[in-house]
């Protein structure tokens, strides 16, 4: 059985959620063992449940000061200057309540 380096397994974690892909499915096309991959989410799944630590997003700017590219999890947000500041922030915090 081979041994995954943390970070190893939370890049990998990462890769699969945003595949869009069931664990089988994705395990197979990477060549893993569905019982790990299936162990591996649901240690991570378990242990973001009941984390209370910060949550980064990252944010792309696709033009200088004209348009930003929001990315939560696989979600997308393009947002510029007509955009609703508080709709917005509705918009995040559901989508942070999804990808939790």
């Amino acid at each position: 059985m081979a041994k995954y380096p943390k970070e190893e397994k939370e890049q990998l974690i990462e890769k699969f959620k945003n595949s869009g892909l069931s664990i089988a499915s994705w395990a197979r096309k990477n060549g893993l063992p569905i019982s790990t991959v299936t162990r591996w989410v649901s240690k991570h799944d378990k242990k973001s449940k009941y984390s209370k630590d910060v949550k980064f997003i990252e944010i792309k700017t696709t033009q200088a000061g004209k348009t930003l590219k929001m990315e939560i999890g696989a979600v997308n947000i393009l947002v510029d200057r007509y955009t609703d500041l508080e709709l917005l922030a509705k918009v995040i915090n559901v989508v942070n309540k999804i990808n939790v």
